[in-house]
């Protein structure tokens, strides 16, 4: 019986002192399928293609628009005015950004040329190198890669980058557009 009125409490005290949220948002976005190549040290939200040279990438086709957000102290009910979603990006082109960092002032790698492609049942279609920027202090460099394929049309398709002639990155390949509602318990957040 101890124990149990303990366990209660603690659980009640988790409630009182937490808080709860509920999200709702629209989103458009390719879904990765495939291995995610971490450095030693790296951002949570990122992907990268390689860890050693270090090569994040971004994934074009992605928009996100917050419908509605509420949150409570034990359940988040979902009111409030909700933001209209919005329009549909399917006819967007598709495209992905390549970001390398070098390290001591060293020079990057030189991914303008790589050879990268996505295939969607049965047709392969080329990326082309459609913008490259390199910022002052000479160590971070971003590539900007596009293809001639809209990104509804990106279902079921397969992304193949060519880092080396022995390595060559398998991604799996999909455009998805519609709401994701997420609820989240945040037990040391107090209002």
């Amino acid at each position: 019986m101890r124990k149990y009125l303990i366990t209660w409490t603690l659980f009640a005290a988790s409630l009182s002192s937490g808080c709860a949220f509920y999200h709702k948002a629209y989103v458009s976005e390719i879904v990765l399928d495939g291995t995610n190549h971490r450095p030693e040290f790296y951002d949570e939200g990122a992907f990268y293609l390689n860890a050693e040279p270090t090569i994040r990438m971004r994934m074009g086709c992605l928009a996100t628009t917050t419908m509605l957000e509420t949150m409570s102290l034990i359940i988040p009910f979902p009111f409030g005015r909700e933001t209209p979603p919005h329009e549909s990006i399917a006819s967007e082109p598709f495209s992905l950004r390549l970001r390398h960092y070098g390290k001591d002032g060293r020079a990057g790698l030189d991914l303008s040329a790589l050879p990268i492609e996505v295939e969607i049942d049965g047709r392969v279609v080329p990326l082309a190198l459609v913008h490259k920027s390199q910022e002052r202090n000479d160590w971070h460099w971003e590539y900007e890669f596009a293809a001639d394929l809209p990104c509804g049309d990106v279902q079921d398709g397969t992304l193949r980058i060519q880092l080396d002639a022995e390595t060559t990155r398998t991604y799996g390949v999909n455009f998805e557009e519609g709401v994701q509602r997420e609820f989240a318990w945040h037990p040391t957040f107090v209002t």
